[in-house]
């Protein structure tokens, strides 16, 4: 009953917030700046390792999930961003990109999400908010860190253990939902919440990329539509990741609501 009655909530939520709105908005910017915000990652990666390693292991670890017509599309995203020459001045322009992208897509997450939980944005100083667009670049870097040191150790253990490595992977996804439902809002949510709603959204995530191979595998076709059927696609996986990330936030959302209202009760 009580799952019952935390659907229902969700799904009324779902209505009255336009989550799929919302999530089509938010995966229409994320389609315009994975291009450069990837091409930029890149670059700054080339500095230290060899890039064309991580973009390979990178791009293989992908197909696994929106498949070789998707990651064709990323590719061409990525190539249109790198048609510049390495050098140290495109580096250093490679990390502005990264650091203009990842403000912006910080800053559309957290309006989502504040549309979602009913909570109005304080008003920030310059200071505030500098200080905020920094840990969400550090976050960013930290993320795109480990995501990196799972790429190598998949290259280094190819074809020894999948499994493992496929829970690795899911662990690092669930715990980076955690900490962007966690940090991304104003209001700080329980974390019982928050590890309900990553929980949620990772398994969501999950079953998505299971049915999107079994589609791949079993109806090819989007590969007759060359490069516009695997734009198509990868606006397909974007699109669906979004809206279970803001499934995942309302999720939290009816949860607190729901705690407050029994505390209430009890005092």
């Amino acid at each position: 009953m009580e799952i019952k009655k935390r659907v229902a909530d969700v799904a009324k939520l779902w209505k009255d917030r336009r989550i799929p709105l919302l999530a089509s908005s938010l995966s229409f910017f994320l389609l315009f700046i994975i291009g450069p915000f990837v091409a930029a990652l890149l670059l700054i990666v080339d500095i230290f390792f060899d890039a064309e390693i991580v973009e390979t292991e990178l791009f293989t670890n992908l197909s696994s999930i929106i498949g070789e017509a998707g990651v064709g599309a990323m590719k061409a995203l990525v190539a249109s961003a790198l048609k510049i020459q390495t050098a140290f001045v495109f580096e250093m322009v490679g990390v502005i990109v990264l650091v203009i992208t990842a403000s912006m897509l910080f800053s559309n997450i957290e309006s989502s999400l504040e549309l979602i939980i009913e909570h109005k944005r304080a008003k920030r100083s310059m200071r505030k908010l500098a200080v905020q667009r920094l840990l969400g670049l550090l976050f960013t870097f930290v993320s795109a860190a480990i995501l990196i040191a799972m790429i190598f150790v998949s290259s280094l253990l190819h074809g020894i253990n999948k499994s493992l490595l496929a829970a690795g992977f899911l662990g690092f996804v669930f715990l980076l939902l955690a900490a962007m439902y966690y940090n991304l809002s104003d209001r700080h949510f329980r974390l019982k919440n928050v590890w309900g709603g990553a929980f949620l959204s990772t398994s969501l995530l999950t079953i998505m990329a299971f049915l999107l191979s079994l589609y791949l595998r079993y109806f090819p076709g989007v590969d007759a539509y060359s490069v516009a059927g695997s734009l198509l696609l990868l606006m397909t996986w974007l699109y669906f990741s979004s809206l279970i990330f803001l499934t995942g936030a309302a999720y939290i959302a009816v949860r607190a609501k729901r705690m407050r209202e029994k505390d209430s009760v009890k005092a």
